[in-house]
């Protein structure tokens, strides 16, 4: 029974979505270590589409250095992809709201904010 459990469908699901949560929730970090983070991911990105350049590929915008930026990237990546994740994950551990939801949600608040700042400009 115990070992049954543990191998049961939405159990395992909650598990793969928890383990991912964790690889990618340093916008939940405070703000100066979640910068460098997504500063080193950025310039990973880039490098990743400067081989592809270098090779004839076409370039998904995120690897593109001369038109994506690492504000707009985050706000996609926090909008579209981590928080609606994390928002799930809450529904079925509710802890993971006060933990990640709301941390992300300010996070966002505050790459937005750049993203707002940088177009005044």
């Amino acid at each position: 029974f115990f070992l049954s459990f543990f191998l049961s469908f939405p159990f395992v699901q909650v598990m793969k979505v928890i383990l991912k949560c964790c690889d990618v929730s340093n916008e939940a970090r405070p703000k100066g270590v979640s910068r460098r983070w997504a500063e080193c991911l950025t310039q990973e990105f880039y490098e990743e589409g400067d081989k592809r350049r270098e090779r004839g590929f076409d370039l998904p915008l995120m690897n593109d250095r001369t038109k994506a930026d690492m504000p707009k990237l985050q706000v996609g990546f926090l909008d579209k992809f981590l928080l609606p994740m994390v928002t799930k994950l809450a529904d079925v551990v509710p802890e993971v709201d006060t933990l990640l939801v709301v941390k992300l949600r300010k996070s966002l608040e505050g790459w937005q904010a750049e993203c707002d700042e940088a177009e005044k400009k």
